[in-house]
């Protein structure tokens, strides 16, 4: 796009399929802050076509102008985080008509050959050709939400020793949590261990990668569990072990940390693209 592309509000507003009406309730929103004329006329250029570019897709995603106004309004335009969720959806929806093209080719041939279709084949055929797939986009909007940028937060330090042990995913590979000087680490089986840092209460974040922890409480009040948001997935790990004077014990018969890190090697990023490979 050409940068030195400047369009008035009735020009935006009919490349970009909106009303002018809609622009103005945008800027009024704080999502848009187009540039002002001499004579107070609006122009909007890169960053703000860039920034209705996220609007929209958000929009597609389900989510409201008052929750989009939440995530968006005071932050810098991340285009680039909204074409990967932009093409997490094609990409999703392009596996799923090659599938449901490849069913009904088959179909065809056998109805060629002369063999007989079940009512349930065709009643899975019509279902899979009408339906919305609601989960690709709650894929994409995870990881959009996923990839937004974060600011570390105040917790009171004795909270910290609340999150210490390590963690079960169901595939077999751990997670262990452990401290260093100010604050925590969190190493998965097979990997260095990168630190972490608090957001608020019982949710961390990970600096170097687009990757939280949520911490879960059972009704005691303790830690129990936590949950890794990456990849556009959520991956729950029940703790196993708590270390450091945690809140939470190990219930007599679970395995400890040495035995879950005898369990296969899988990285977490290895095993969220598997899934998704998968899907």
């Amino acid at each position: 796009m050409n940068e030195n592309l400047w369009l008035t509000a009735a020009e935006c507003a009919e490349r970009i399929g909106l009303t002018v009406k809609a622009l103005r309730l945008y800027e009024k929103r704080g999502l848009i802050n187009p540039w002002r004329t001499g004579k107070n006329w609006r122009l909007y250029g890169v960053e703000e076509l860039a920034r209705l570019n996220e609007i929209l897709a958000l929009k597609r995603l389900g989510l409201s102008l008052a929750r989009i106004t939440e995530l968006l309004a005071g932050q810098a335009t991340d285009l680039d985080r909204t074409l990967v969720m932009q093409q997490t959806q094609l990409l999703s929806l392009r596996s799923r008509v090659e599938d449901s093209l490849s069913r009904i080719n088959a179909l065809r041939q056998r109805i060629a050959a002369g063999e007989p279709i079940s009512i349930n084949e065709l009643v899975s055929i019509a279902k899979e050709t009408s339906m919305t797939d609601q989960s690709a986009d709650a894929v994409a909007w995870r990881r959009y939400e996923q990839a937004r940028p974060r600011t570390e937060g105040e917790i009171a330090p004795e909270l910290l020793d609340h999150y210490l042990g390590a963690y079960l995913f169901d595939w077999g590979s751990s997670i262990a949590i452990a401290r260093r000087e100010g604050g925590l680490t969190a190493r998965v089986l097979g990997q260095e261990a990168l630190d972490i840092y608090p957001e608020k209460e019982d949710e961390f974040f990970y600096r170097v990668v687009a990757a939280q922890l949520s911490f879960r409480r059972g009704p005691d009040g303790r830690v129990n569990g936590l949950v890794l948001h990456q990849n556009g997935y959520e991956q729950e790990a029940p703790r196993i072990d708590a270390g450091g004077g945690g809140k939470a014990g190990r219930r007599p018969g679970e395995p400890d940390e040495k035995q879950a890190a005898g369990r296969q090697q899988r990285s977490v990023a290895a095993q969220c693209d598997r899934r998704t490979s998968e899907r």
